[in-house]
């Protein structure tokens, strides 16, 4: 196993290197963003664009963040999530220093992997959206997304009428970050096609 651990998220396991790999692709976030995907906050990105890819993605943390967006760690209602997030490493003797939150979120690493669905333009009123397929959630009720979103989601993106929300499905946080390279748009990468991990 790939020992890379900052995070300690329970999921996906990546296996040895040999094992038979897929092509996926690369969706770079900033931080906080990619936790908040990684730990099911945000289920739907935001983007001035479309794409026709559907499939799996894997979720990439930058290396840098924007001092404004890593000010939103410590705001509503980005902070309760996060808090709750780090706070086995606060209670384990971690940093207690102001900016400790931001510090403790993986950067240049890959968090999770999640399925993109569909990508669906944003009006001005919220819509169900049911997806391609007729899923289920935890409680065998229909699944079903808001575009836009209720709080707290909505100020996780930005829905202003014409911008595009990917709507992402199956996420699956790393057991471990994996060191990796970002980039911009939607990268090919190589990944083991034998993952595992909660929900699999």
């Amino acid at each position: 196993m790939i020992s890379t651990s900052t995070l300690g998220l329970p999921g996906l396991s990546i296996p040895a290197q040999g094992s038979q790999v897929a092509t996926v692709r690369l969706l770079s976030l900033w931080q906080p963003w990619a936790t908040l995907v990684a730990i099911g906050a945000k289920t739907i990105e935001t983007r001035s664009w479309q794409t026709p890819y559907r499939g799996k993605i894997a979720i990439h943390a930058s290396l840098n963040t924007p001092a404004e967006q890593r000010a939103l760690c410590y705001s509503d209602p980005f902070f309760k999530p996060l808090y709750h997030h780090v706070r086995p490493q606060f209670e384990a003797g971690a940093s207690q220093q102001g900016n400790a939150i931001y510090r403790m979120l993986p950067k240049g690493c890959i968090v999770a992997t999640c399925d993109l669905i569909d990508c669906w333009q944003v009006s001005g009123t919220p819509k169900p959206y049911y997806g391609p397929y007729l899923g289920y959630d935890a409680h065998g009720g229909n699944k079903v997304w808001t575009v836009p979103p209720p709080e707290p989601e909505l100020n996780f993106g930005n829905y202003a009428p014409g911008r595009w929300a990917w709507i992402l499905d199956n996420i699956k946080p790393l057991a471990e970050p994996l060191p990796w390279k970002g980039a911009q748009g939607l990268r090919a990468i190589q990944w083991p096609e034998n993952i595992s991990g909660e929900g699999a």
